[in-house]
């Protein structure tokens, strides 16, 4: 006789040509390894939406009340910034534009603070396509409505295997890490814009090890 197949929390399988002990031995490991999926996906879906550890320090103050350091600590920001750089970032920008490196709260968990690019304001259009070597986004604004690509100079490989789309919310912005190697930094594209609130500061310069202006 086949085996036969039963639905359940986890999948249960009698195999109708066993009995006794071995029957319960094999129902319970497969009822043990459908619990630790539905465990694994639930973890899952918590670490999505509680987002990835913060890629950057708290922040250190400065003799400029407006002027905090930060000490990074992931590769979000690769090539541009490395783990174990040290950036000032100022507190009192109250116009962020295209290009800057902001630091920012995680909205949906504003225990986390990352470092970012902002590659569209409110308005803009950013259309985002998935290669297996990199993630493409071309922004379209008032100035430029043929649009620009982030990152330039890189030759996608391959067809492109998903799309992500939007338009800015005034208010908002649209950024991403410069580590833009799918998987290298934790986006926009994953979470949603970025509002204005949330961003912490403007970074101004890399202090150390090689100092550098922004």
């Amino acid at each position: 006789m086949w085996p036969g197949f039963r639905g359940g929390m986890g999948l249960e399988i009698e195999l109708d040509i066993c009995y006794g002990d071995a029957v319960m031995r094999i129902k319970t490991l497969i009822w043990a390894a459908g619990i630790l999926v539905v465990m694994l996906v639930v973890a899952g879906g918590v670490y999505a939406w509680r987002g990835r550890p913060s890629d950057v320090s708290r922040p250190q103050p400065t003799p400029d009340s407006n002027l905090v350091r930060y000490h990074v600590v992931g590769t979000s920001m690769d090539p541009t910034i490395k783990d174990g750089d040290w950036l000032l970032a100022r507190t009192d920008v109250k116009t962020v534009q295209r290009g800057n490196l902001v630091v920012m709260r995680y909205p949906k968990d504003e225990t986390k603070v990352y470092c970012r690019r902002v590659i569209a304001v409110g308005g803009d259009k950013v259309v985002m396509k998935y290669y297996s070597n990199v993630k493409l986004t071309t922004v379209f604004t008032p100035d430029n409505p043929q649009g620009s690509v982030f990152p330039a100079g890189v030759t996608p490989v391959g067809n492109p295997y998903g799309e992500y789309d939007a338009t800015v919310d005034m208010g908002s912005y649209y950024v991403v890490g410069d580590n833009t190697v799918p998987g290298g930094s934790y986006d926009s594209d994953e979470w949603g814009l970025l509002p204005q609130a949330d961003v912490a500061g403007v970074v101004t310069e890399r202090t150390s090890p090689d100092p550098r202006k922004f």
